[in-house]
């Protein structure tokens, strides 16, 4: 959210603080490990890749460790169906992406590094007090905002507050917004796993005690997310092998069955791995099974659970990801949601600060029309003066003033033009390239702002003319 509020011209005048309860440093500084992936990974659709390569993150990741894909094949334990999904006529051949969770964060925070000379990070804070403007009042003054209160004793006041900080967040908490939702009773397991081949396409296969699926990664490495119930994550957090992954995409639910009882009977790694070889043997390989998994390298868990919120907003609060939505792990999509309500949160502020700019540019053209006419009046004071009498400082003085006049003229007639076309740019046909609109509409809002800069520097000089002119009038 800091990443893409930073990036935003319109914003360019307003400080962004992000806090973070975690040591962002040595994730930022994050060298990866040579011989295997983490278990925490990512799903991006392709069009998420696409923002985040906007915000100039993605090139700032370790790319090799990032695996591309276009086919998903899909199957069901109970039956014979099958689904072989593979992306067609898209702007990319890449229908997703598989990215270490820390290698992504890494990027991020370069990215803020880079281009976020606003962005003030304060890591290893936690919000410990919050006080609330009073509700009566509706100002924008700063005295109005709510002043949050760090960890480290720090203090912020802070015109919106935007909680992306998870599942459990502490500011939808201090804002009191209720929650509801339901426990699976079910875990994720993930893992690390190590192919007998490489493979560039997601397998996943739903099972009667949840789905499993087998994500893609370079070089002959994969990532396992496997929702258990929470009897069986015990039992295979401890004795998860090679063998039982591949057990578990290619035997039938009451064979899985058989291998669990023998899991819960604690019967030795032979025995299990001898039983499941057993009955691998008449298993043929097709298209529909992932590559043989040759070894596990990592492996975590995590409780599963649906939450939403009563509301995303409260007063100077708003609330994206897991802080406002909690989801099913399957098809990766709750990281996805997440990063659409970045997008969407930063285009509505982005459209809040051009309307201020645009207001102040009318703004401006108010004062410009005001100030015209006093420098009219100024001007023909000025020519009823003998200037052959005068020193040379009044000719100076009267060409100065038509040439600020005269670019002062041309900059509001730009403003102008700028200010029409953000108008007229919502009714660009919906046909037309989304990037290259988006592209457009970015440079049009770096224009406005330009324009209202290059304005209120020029009215200053019009008001400096117009003093020295009436001093000159006196003399």
């Amino acid at each position: 959210m800091a990443a893409a509020l930073g990036s935003l011209d319109a914003m360019s005048h307003m400080r962004i603080a992000l806090v973070d309860s975690g040591k962002l440093s040595d994730i930022r500084q994050w060298e990866p490990p040579t011989d295997t992936y983490l278990p925490r990974t990512l799903q991006i659709t392709a069009s998420n890749q696409r923002f985040l390569e906007r915000l100039g993150v993605w090139n700032l990741c370790f790319e090799d460790r990032i695996q591309a894909y276009n086919r998903a094949v899909v199957t069901d334990a109970l039956g014979k169906g099958k689904v072989d999904l593979v992306a067609l006529n898209s702007s990319s051949s890449d229908a997703a992406f598989m990215i270490e969770t820390k290698n992504l964060v890494s990027g991020l925070l370069k990215a803020i590094d880079h281009n976020g000379s606003r962005i003030d990070v304060f890591e290893r804070s936690k919000v410990s007090n919050w006080e609330s403007a009073p509700k009566s009042d509706a100002s924008p003054a700063a005295t109005n905002w709510p002043t949050i209160t760090l960890s480290n004793n720090r203090q912020l006041q802070a015109r919106l507050v935007i909680g992306a900080d998870g599942a459990n967040s502490c500011v939808r908490k201090h804002a009191n917004i209720g929650t509801y939702g339901t426990k699976y009773a079910q875990y994720g397991l993930v893992a690390t796993l190590c192919l007998q081949e490489p493979i560039s396409a997601a397998f996943q296969r739903f099972l009667p005690t949840g789905p499993i699926a087998m994500l893609p990664f370079p070089g002959g490495f994969a990532n396992l997310v496997w929702s258990l119930d929470a009897d069986l994550i015990q039992l295979l957090k401890s004795g998860l092998s090679s063998d039982i992954v591949n057990a578990a995409f290619r035997l039938s639910p009451v064979e899985m069955e058989r291998i669990y009882d023998m899991l819960r009977s604690n019967a030795s790694t032979e025995q299990i791995n001898n039983e499941i070889a057993w009955r691998l043997q008449h298993i043929h390989s097709n298209d529909a099974l992932p590559p043989v998994v040759a070894a596990i390298a990592s492996k975590s868990s995590f409780p599963l659970q649906l939450r939403m919120v009563d509301s995303l907003i409260a007063d100077r609060v708003a609330l994206v990801g897991d802080a406002g939505h909690v989801m099913h792990p399957l098809a990766g999509q709750g990281l996805n949601m997440g990063l659409e309500d970045v997008q969407c949160l930063a285009q509505v502020l982005n459209e809040a600060a051009m309307a201020e700019a645009s207001d102040a540019i009318q703004d401006l053209m108010r004062d410009a029309a005001n100030l015209f006419d006093q420098a009219s009046k100024i001007n023909s004071q000025i020519l009823q003066i003998d200037t052959f009498a005068q020193p040379e400082t009044v000719k100076t003085l009267l060409k100065n003033l038509e040439q600020s006049r005269k670019q002062y003229k041309e900059t509001l007639e730009r403003a102008r033009s700028c200010t029409a076309k953000l108008v007229n740019e919502e009714k660009h046909d919906s046909t037309d390239d989304l990037d290259a609109l988006q592209k457009e509409r970015d440079e049009l809002r770096r224009q406005a702002v330009a324009k209202s800069n290059e304005l209120g520097l020029l009215l200053d000089s019009m008001r400096q003319v117009q003093l020295a002119s009436a001093q000159l009038i006196q003399m």
